[in-house]
């Protein structure tokens, strides 16, 4: 054995010192990676999330056909308030609603229809039309989302004493947008709106909101008739229209051309026959703008009225007439005061007299089924 030289100690505490740098540096660097890692797929996460709820679809919470005077607010403005009462502009669905406000005798009317298909209503009246406005955009908003009348009545009721209640019109409508405010903010919001749904869900049909006006029309209409006659003939008849929600009734006298059936001589003697009925219906209605459609069921009572012509002895004679029928119909234009209408219907007479000749013999008896159709034009009262 050689004795150690103080060179080779020098050499192999070097080399020792070398490697003990190296461990703490390689221990410096785990520490680093562990520390840069969980932030680094922290960041990674929350990019991954901004991406997926950016391409997440957003639509508009409103969609609104407004009309007003000029001295009303505009449909930007109650847009804007809605907006603002519901606390952002975009979500998962578009409320569909309409708003039309009107003047008379300096005070204001404003008809609300909220819903796509067969929409909700509700009228106001007052004579602020701001204040109308304003109520009209706390309805939209709480349709939207139920606990917006919680905040927009903190804010309107906290900062200064409610005014009092107007007074109340004999037709049922409110006499100030006040009234609204106040009628759909009860001491426990959530007793009156229950569990939140989705409003949008599906399709809206007349009742689905309590209180829905009644609505009250007349109509005019020019009749067609296979059957119910010897021969196809024209006809005129009116009827009084009451609707509500999903219902719809009308009642009303028809009058039918009368026609001609031929007999003995040839054809030359025969009869005229004439009809004419009351008539009374129900229907179920769905709308759909800007048409409103409707399936009914109806009755009618009259009288058939036969004279003879060119015979022995001519008389006259009337007899009961009664029949059932279905049928369709299609009203125009459904928001407007004035609209066309178009009906098509099947009927079968219960109570039908036959025409007959006494020495020569039958001469006309009514089928197992008779067609009508109709042209009309209907006025919404009110």
């Amino acid at each position: 054995m050689h004795p150690a030289r103080a060179g080779d100690l020098d050499f192999d505490d070097a080399r020792r010192t070398d490697r003990g740098r190296m461990r703490a540096m390689r221990s410096r660097r785990a520490i680093r990676a562990a520390v840069l890692l969980p932030a680094v797929a922290t960041i990674a996460i929350a990019g991954v999330a901004r991406a997926q709820s950016s391409a997440s679809p957003s639509v508009p919470i409103l969609a609104l056909d407004w009309s007003a005077p000029p001295e009303c607010p505009d449909a930007a403005h109650v847009k804007a308030r809605v907006e603002q009462l519901v606390g952002h502009t975009h979500g998962d669905k578009t409320l569909a609603a309409e708003g039309r406000m009107t003047a008379s005798k300096a005070r204001y009317r404003v008809e609300l229809r909220i819903g796509a298909g067969a929409p909700s209503r509700r009228t106001m009246t007052g004579s602020d039309c701001a204040r109308l406005a304003e109520a009209a955009a706390l309805i939209f908003a709480l349709d939207i989302d139920p606990e917006a009348l919680t905040r927009a009545t903190t804010a309107q009721v906290e900062p200064e004493k409610a005014p009092a209640p107007g007074p109340r019109r004999p037709d049922g409508d409110s006499d100030d947008a006040s009234d609204t405010l106040r009628e759909r903010a009860p001491e426990k919001p959530d007793a009156l709106v229950g569990p939140r749904r989705d409003r949008q869900a599906g399709p809206r049909h007349h009742g689905d909101e309590p209180g829905e006006p009644v609505e009250i029309g007349v109509a005019a209409r020019l009749l067609f008739d296979q059957g119910s006659l010897p021969k196809a003939t024209l006809g005129l008849g009116a009827a009084v229209e009451i609707a509500r929600g999903l219902f719809f009734f009308d009642l009303g006298p028809s009058i039918y051309r009368r026609r001609f059936v031929g007999g003995p001589r040839s054809g030359s003697g025969g009869a005229y026959v004439e009809l004419t009925t009351l008539n009374a219906r129900g229907c179920a209605r769905h709308t759909a703008p800007p048409f409103q459609v409707r399936a009914c069921l109806g009755g009618e009572l009259g009288r058939e009225g036969t004279r003879g012509v060119g015979i022995a002895e001519p008389t006259a004679s009337s007899a009961l007439w009664g029949a059932l029928s279905i049928g369709l119909e299609a009203r125009a234009w459904e928001r407007s005061r004035l609209s066309p209408s178009f009906g098509v219907g099947v009927g079968h007479p219960v109570v039908a007299p036959d025409v007959a000749i006494h020495g020569f013999g039958r001469l006309f008896e009514p089928p197992i089924l008779f067609v009508r159709a109709h042209l009309g034009l209907e006025v919404r009262l009110f």
